[in-house]
C-alpha cells in the first residue's frame, strides 16, 4: 500500500460526521474543478521566526484532518500543539485520531488531550446520533499499525492552552474547529486570557442558513453551546466561519474525480462510498461538504474572503433553538459587532488551491 493510500485509509476511518439537508444549486464549480487543477499555487517556505503561531483545536474527524494536512503543507504555521475535544468521537477517539494522522505525515507536533464532555449538558456525540462505529479505533492494528512516534502529552489542554498563550502574548492564533470547551475552560482558568490571545479562527455557526443538528443550529456550537456562549461574548478577536459559506463548496462525485485524475486511486474509491454514499446523502442529492479546511483556508488567504462585522449571541435554553447563533439584523440600535464574519468566498479559488495544496506531488 503506498503512502498516498495509507493516509487515504486513515481519512476513511474518521469519517462520522452529519450534515443537513438544504436546497442549494452549486452551478458549475464540479464541472470546471479539473480543469482548474492543470497548475500548482507557487508557494514559499517561510523562516521558522516568521511563521504565525496557531493552537489547533479540534475533534478530528474527516474534514479536521484535511484542515491539519493542508495547513501543514502550506508551511505557514508554526503549530504549537493539537488540543483535542470531544465532539465528532469521544475524547480517546479523537486524540487518537489526531496522533495516527500527525504519524502518518511524519510531523511532531503537540498533542494534549482536553474536554469529554460540554460544559453544562449531557454528552451528546456524532456518532451517538448516528449509531455509527468507529472505524479507527476498532482496526487500529489490522488496518493502520500502530502510533510509532507521537503521544499525547496531557489529558489537560485548557492547562496548556493557558501556558502557551502566556508564553506568546497577542502571538497565538487558535483555530477552534470543533466545540469551544476547551477554550472556554482556558478563558475561565485565566480571565485575562483573552486579551493575551491574537484572535480564534472557528468553524461553527449559522447565520442564515439551516442547522444541521436541530432546526437551526450548526454541529460545533450545538454540541456545547454554554462554552460556545462564553467564547463568542468575550474580548478576543473572533472571525466566524458558519455553514452558510461552508454550504456554498460541494464536495461530490466530480470532485472526487478530479482527484483521481492526480493519480489518487485506490482507497479514493472507499473513502467516497463511505463520505458520500453512506453518510445520508440521498437528501443532499450526493452533495456532501468539509467545513473545517474552508477555515483553514481563511488562516492561509484571509483575502479571498469577504467578511462582515456582526452582533452575534448564542442561544443556550431554547427548547427548538439551542446551540443557534443569533445575529441582530436591525438596522438601528447599538450593536456591538462581537464577531468577525466570513460571507462569502470564491468556490474555485478555494477547490483550486486547496486540491492542489493538499494533494500536490
Amino acid at each position: 500500500m503506498c503512502k498516498k493510500q495509507m493516509f487515504l485509509l486513515i481519512l476513511i476511518s474518521v469519517v462520522q460526521q452529519n450534515f443537513a439537508a438544504h436546497n442549494f444549486t452549486y452551478g458549475s464549480v464540479q464541472r470546471t474543478l479539473a480543469g482548474t487543477l492543470k497548475t500548482k499555487p507557487l508557494r514559499k517556505n517561510l523562516p521558522h521566526e516568521t511563521k504565525e503561531k496557531l493552537i489547533i483545536d479540534t475533534d478530528l474527524g474527516f474534514d479536521d484532518a484535511l484542515a491539519i494536512m493542508y495547513l501543514g503543507k502550506t508551511d505557514k504555521f508554526d503549530i504549537k500543539a493539537i488540543t483535542t475535544v470531544a465532539g465528532n468521537f469521544d475524547i480517546q477517539a479523537t486524540t487518537n485520531n489526531a496522533l495516527y494522522v500527525l504519524d502518518f505525515l511524519g510531523q511532531q507536533i503537540p498533542v494534549y488531550s482536553g474536554s469529554s464532555a460540554p460544559i453544562e449538558q449531557k454528552k451528546q456525540l456524532a456518532f451517538d446520533a448516528a449509531g455509527q462505529e468507529n472505524f479507527l479505533l476498532e482496526q487500529p492494528k489490522k488496518e493502520l499499525g500502530p502510533i510509532l512516534h507521537n503521544a499525547p502529552l496531557t489529558n489537560n489542554a485548557a492547562a496548556k492552552i493557558v501556558e502557551l498563550v502566556r508564553a506568546y502574548p497577542h502571538h497565538i492564533t487558535i483555530l477552534a474547529i470543533g466545540p469551544q470547551s476547551n477554550i472556554a475552560e482556558a478563558f475561565k482558568m485565566a480571565p485575562d486570557l483573552p486579551s493575551l490571545v491574537k484572535r480564534i479562527v472557528f468553524m461553527g455557526g449559522a447565520i442564515d442558513s439551516a442547522g444541521n443538528t436541530n432546526r437551526v443550529a450548526e454541529f460545533n456550537i450545538f454540541l456545547d453551546p454554554m462554552a460556545a456562549y462564553s467564547v463568542l461574548t468575550s474580548s478576543v478577536t473572533k472571525v466566524m466561519v458558519p455553514l452558510d459559506i461552508c454550504n456554498t463548496i460541494p464536495f461530490d462525485n466530480d470532485v472526487f474525480s478530479a482527484l483521481r485524475k492526480k493519480n489518487l486511486i485506490g482507497a479514493l474509491d472507499l473513502m467516497r462510498e463511505r463520505y458520500i454514499t453512506k453518510q445520508s446523502f440521498n437528501h443532499n442529492r450526493g452533495i456532501g461538504h468539509i467545513y473545517d479546511p474552508i477555515a483553514a483556508y481563511y488562516l492561509v488567504h484571509p483575502e479571498a474572503f469577504i467578511l462582515t462585522p456582526m452582533d452575534i449571541v448564542v442561544e443556550t435554553r431554547g427548547i427548538y433553538t439551542n446551540g443557534m447563533t443569533v445575529a441582530d439584523k436591525r438596522s438601528w440600535g447599538n450593536k456591538k459587532n462581537n464577531i468577525i464574519v466570513a460571507t462569502h468566498v470564491d468556490q474555485k479559488t478555494f477547490l483550486h488551491d486547496f486540491m492542489c495544496t493538499l494533494f500536490e506531488q
